[in-house]
């Protein structure tokens, strides 16, 4: 395709819930430089959204001014939707790029288009890896508006089928959706950092102090990532008086036992130092669920740093013929993770030298890269608008709903930011996780990791 011209506009949906989403639309926009102009709508509390471009922001109710909102889409004028994720938003918006005439593409970057759950995982948290039971009502979380989870598989059937291009940011999120929608066109790539990156380094096994394994967990845990199976595992390290650590950079979800070395939050940029000074040998992604892509994997990549990871997912695929790199079973015991981690000891322990990672993908190698080939088909609008932004300024107030919402979001990152508290670790011992997560939602939609900015 041709290159866009300077004054396209490219617009992005999404939720406005940060994460790894926010992050590769920000990896987007930095790849499109000024080759395209881009403007965000994003799903707000109170069935508001937010439509960002340049410095200003814009703010529209879902019900009542739907149609200002395309209205101004089309001034700006938008000439091509990249839908991102749906989360908070009503029906209309499934329909977006028909109501604007455009043509669109779409990233997957969790399963809710499945069944409404993003993780895709059963009451237990662990991935449901049979395509039978993705499909079962009982299994599904759909938003308020949706009557049943076959009218919710009949709009994404529509909306991936119509789709110019469906992006899979791993190999094994294309499986789990063809087996739902398989007419769609999709493109199995990973996402922009990787064209940055590679290729990646050796991977150096760590210090090894005293014959102790120091283990690495990074983020911030809910029990789908893994903050259960990793307090399990140290205390039965513990109770066994084996040779091993666990240090969580980041925080989880409830309070762990002391067995786990709880750091805190960090800034990216302070990470490769802080490991450093810890002296690790292995970084555990503990995960329940099949994460898609794994921002923090590519950091482990990026740092040439061992690795033990889940086998579904993005993990296989990203490190497939990687040395020191190991993979276990995402549904095994712990006594299971603990012998394993006792054999990954015994390797690393004499192990010196980095190693080099021979057989690893090389962007030169792939049909579609972002950098080279985003976004095709967008091309500048054909006419001029008929309205001026400028008769939007109405929308520029923040509405006082969403002034209260931020406050709750900040109360809740204040209670969680207790989590010493001897009360608040009781209460989160004896209530269900799941009265917890829909606790949590009553005050915001924030992940953890945005909630403890």
């Amino acid at each position: 395709a041709s290159a866009p011209r300077p004054e396209t506009t490219i617009l992005y949906v999404s939720h406005d819930m940060g994460g790894g989403i926010q992050r590769h639309l920000e990896q987007l926009t930095q790849m499109l430089g000024d080759r395209v102009q881009v403007a965000t709508v994003s799903s707000q509390p109170q069935q508001y959204v937010k439509l960002s471009r340049a410095s200003h922001d814009w703010y529209f109710h879902q019900h009542h001014q739907f149609q200002d909102l395309l209205d101004m889409l089309r001034a700006i004028p938008v000439s091509y939707v990249h839908f991102h994720h749906l989360a908070g938003l009503l029906p209309e918006f499934w329909r977006l790029a028909e109501h604007l005439d455009l043509p669109y593409c779409l990233t997957l970057h969790d399963y809710s288009l499945i069944n409404g759950v993003t993780t895709l995982s059963d009451d237990q948290g662990f991935f449901l890896q049979d395509s039978a039971l993705q499909k079962q009502p009982q299994c599904a979380l759909l938003p308020d508006w949706c009557e049943s989870l076959s009218q919710w598989q009949r709009m994404n059937a529509e909306l991936l089928g119509n789709a110019e291009t469906v992006f899979c940011p791993s190999e094994f999120v294309q499986q789990v959706f063809l087996a739902h929608y398989p007419t769609a066109n999709y493109l199995s790539c990973y996402h922009p950092d990787w064209e940055w990156d590679a290729p990646y380094p050796a991977v150096s096994p760590g210090p090894t102090r005293d014959g102790i394994l120091r283990v690495a967990v990074l983020g911030m845990l809910g029990r789908e990532k893994g903050a259960d199976r990793l307090e399990a595992c140290a205390v039965a390290v513990r109770d066994r008086a084996l040779p091993m650590e666990f240090l969580l950079f980041g925080q989880a979800y409830r309070r762990l036992h002391g067995s786990v070395t709880t750091l805190g939050s960090y800034q990216e940029e302070q990470l490769p130092g802080l490991l450093a000074e810890q002296g690790i040998d292995l970084v555990w992604f503990p995960a329940l669920w099949a994460e898609t892509y794994s921002y923090t994997l590519s950091h482990c990549l990026r740092q040439g740093l061992a690795v033990l990871a889940p086998d579904v997912g993005a993990f296989p695929d990203r490190l497939a013929g990687r040395p020191l790199s190991y993979l276990f079973p995402y549904r095994c015991s712990t006594s299971e993770i603990i012998t394993q981690l006792e054999m990954i000891r015994e390797q690393l322990l004499p192990m010196s030298q980095p190693v080099a990672w021979r057989e690893q993908a090389l962007p030169e190698q792939q049909a579609f890269l972002y950098g080279r080939d985003y976004p095709a088909g967008c091309t500048a609008a054909a006419s001029l608008p008929a309205l001026e932004v400028s008769e939007f300024d109405r929308f520029l107030q923040e509405p006082f709903a969403l002034k209260f919402a931020a406050f709750r979001t900040r109360l809740l990152g204040w209670l969680l930011g207790r989590g010493d508290s001897r009360l608040l670790a009781m209460l989160q011992k004896i209530v269900p996780y799941a009265v917890q997560k829909r606790a949590k939602r009553l005050l915001s939609d924030k992940p953890l990791h945005e909630l403890h900015r």
